[in-house]
């Protein structure tokens, strides 16, 4: 039987491959975005660097595909296939079906793949939000033991099942309040 889903909500597809990879330092794993980013998959990036650095103390880089230096070892590769090449590549060589139509609207997968030399953990998006929670998803993986920052090697696959999650909100200032966009992207909440 396979583990548990950490992952809030639990998304259509799971599959834990009974393996834990381990976190490396920051001088060996990166957050990697795709040249032509866009501002939602650099959120992203820069969410999940905050996040890991807030819940473990471990600072982690972030760079585009093209200036990864040789020394990282372990990539945390964010973003589509429009956006980023080496993604691209990857879910060609792999036979990783990612697009709008598939995993489809705010859809993500995660894959845990081995390229060349290094260790790449692949967060790819249908659209820029399924960028968003695909690294939300891939942060609920996390766990510390033994002072170490641990991951189970898995393969994820997620959609929407309502393609519109939300709800009329009066109190316009309330969306001001620091943290209160973070928290309806967390939520998986796309219109207000």
């Amino acid at each position: 039987a396979e583990a548990p889903c950490p992952i809030v909500p639990p998304p259509k597809e799971y599959h834990d491959l009974g393996r834990t990879l381990t976190l490396e330092t920051s001088d060996a794993a990166a957050i990697v975005v795709g040249v032509k980013a866009t501002e939602p998959e650099r959120y992203a990036a820069e969410y999940l660097q905050t996040q890991i650095e807030r819940r473990f103390q471990l600072q982690l880089a972030i760079y585009d595909e093209t200036g990864v230096p040789q020394a990282v070892t372990q990539i945390l590769l964010l973003g589509q296939v429009d956006t980023n090449a080496w993604l691209k590549r990857l879910c060609s060589d792999r036979k990783i079906d990612l697009s709008a139509d598939s995993p489809g609207h705010d859809g993500f997968v995660i894959r845990c793949l081995e390229d060349g030399q290094r260790q790449v953990v692949l967060i790819g998006g249908g659209n820029p939000r399924g960028v968003i929670y695909g690294q939300h998803a891939f942060f609920d993986l996390l766990r510390l033991e033994r002072g170490r920052v641990r991951f189970p090697v898995v393969s994820v696959r997620d959609w929407p099942s309502i393609p519109w999650r939300g709800r009329p909100h009066s109190v316009l200032k309330q969306h001001l309040v620091p943290g209160a966009l973070d928290a309806y992207l967390r939520e998986h909440i796309n219109f207000t």
